[in-house]
């Protein structure tokens, strides 16, 4: 029998116990389609839920998420080292075509070798686990 409200998972192996999605979690996605707006101070592309003042608009629309609304100031982007830039567009090189094809692999081996913030330990008759909390970064 079928949990009400419910639809089987794509891909179901029906030799399994059932996977179930309710469809509330289906029906709450929302695209907001491509950030389309520009803010005047950085020049960053957000959503037009993004804005500052939620209420109907005249002419430019505020952002603050990006820059502060220009209180966030940070140094034009610098050029990569040759070596990389090589590894990224010269697509006549051996290494730039092995590169490409397995950026996902590298970005996930390096993506969390090293985490921090507020660590706390717990140790005892369970598995080793630990908290995370206030400000974490990696």
């Amino acid at each position: 029998m079928w949990p009400s409200g419910g639809r089987v998972c794509e891909g179901h192996d029906s030799s399994k116990a059932l996977s179930v999605v309710p469809l509330e979690e289906e029906s709450s996605y929302v695209d907001e389609g491509d950030a389309m707006h520009e803010c005047g101070f950085c020049h960053a592309l957000l959503w037009f839920n993004e804005r500052v003042k939620k209420g109907p608009h005249r002419g430019r629309l505020l952002f603050s998420l990006c820059c502060s609304q220009g209180k966030v100031m940070l140094p034009p982007d610098s050029l990569p080292p040759s070596y990389l830039h090589d590894l990224y567009f010269n697509r006549e090189l051996l290494e730039c075509k092995q590169f490409l094809s397995n950026i996902w692999s590298y970005n996930n081996m390096f993506s969390f070798t090293s985490m921090g913030g507020r660590m706390r330990v717990f140790s005892g008759s369970g598995p080793f686990s630990y908290v995370l909390s206030s400000q974490n970064y990696y």
